[in-house]
C-alpha cells in the first residue's frame, strides 16, 4: 500500500539505502516516486509485470534521484555565482571553468561544521577557484574523475554533464566506483610460458660415460 508522505531527494535516498527490502520500499513509495520522478515510471512498470527484480530497479531509481540532487546543486551553484557577479559592494571569489570540452565535470564533497558537527555536500573548488572542469572525450572525463576522486578522501560523487538535444544530461559517478576502478589491478597470466630460446632442465649437466651397460650370461 503506497504512502502519501512526500520525501525530499536526500530523504528518499537515505530511506532507500537503509535496511529495508527493495520490494517493501517500492510498494510503500511507488506513488510518490511516479509523481516526483516520471522517468522512473517504466522501471516501476517492469517491476509490476515481473520483468525486473525490485533490487536492481531500486538501484536504478536511486541513480535517477541522485541526478535530481545534482541538477538542484548545479542550479543553486549557478544562482550563487550570478548573485556574486551582480554584487558590486562585496566582490567575492567566483567559481570558474578549467579547460574546455564537450563534457563538464563537477565534484561534490562532504564538508563538516566543526562547531555543530553537521555535514553538508558542497561543490568542490580547487585552489584557483575552479569548480567546473572539462574534457573533450567521455573516456578522458571518466579517467579524470576516477583519478581525482581516488585522491580526494572527502569526495562523495562526481557529475559528468554533456548536452543531449540541447538539454544537460548528467551522469553521476559515486566515489566508491572511482576508487574501485582506480585501484583495480591488471590480471596477467599466472604462469609464464617458457620461450623457445630457453634451455631445457638438466641439459647442461654432465652425462655419465658408461650410460649403457651389458650383462654377460652365465
Amino acid at each position: 500500500m503506497s504512502q502519501d508522505k512526500t520525501l525530499t531527494h536526500k530523504q528518499l535516498i537515505r530511506k532507500a539505502s537503509s535496511k529495508v527490502s527493495a520490494k517493501a520500499f517500492l510498494d510503500s513509495y511507488q506513488a510518490h516516486i511516479r509523481t516526483t520522478y516520471p522517468e522512473s515510471t517504466e522501471i516501476l512498470d517492469n517491476v509490476m509485470n515481473g520483468s525486473l527484480l525490485p533490487t536492481p530497479a531500486l538501484d536504478a531509481i536511486k541513480k535517477i534521484v541522485q541526478a535530481h540532487v545534482v541538477l538542484g546543486l548545479q542550479k543553486k551553484n549557478a544562482e550563487t555565482i550570478a548573485k556574486h557577479e551582480a554584487s558590486k559592494d562585496k566582490p567575492q571569489k567566483q567559481g570558474g571553468t578549467l579547460g574546455s570540452g564537450r563534457y563538464s565535470i563537477q565534484f561534490f564533497v562532504k564538508q563538516t561544521n566543526e562547531r555543530t558537527s553537521e555535514s553538508t555536500i558542497e561543490v568542490y573548488q580547487d585552489k584557483d577557484g575552479n569548480d567546473i572542469f572539462a574534457q573533450e572525450k567521455y573516456q578522458d572525463a571518466e579517467r579524470f574523475v576516477d583519478r581525482r576522486q581516488n585522491e580526494m578522501t572527502h569526495a562523495v560523487y562526481a557529475v559528468i554533464t554533456s548536452e543531449e538535444n540541447g538539454k544537460p544530461l548528467p551522469i553521476v559517478i559515486p566515489r566508491a566506483d572511482s576508487v574501485a576502478r582506480a585501484n583495480k589491478k591488471s590480471k596477467g597470466p599466472a604462469v609464464r610460458n617458457a620461450g623457445t630460446g630457453q634451455s631445457k632442465p638438466f641439459q647442461n649437466y654432465m652425462r655419465a660415460k658408461n650410460d649403457t651397460c651389458s650383462f654377460s650370461r652365465g
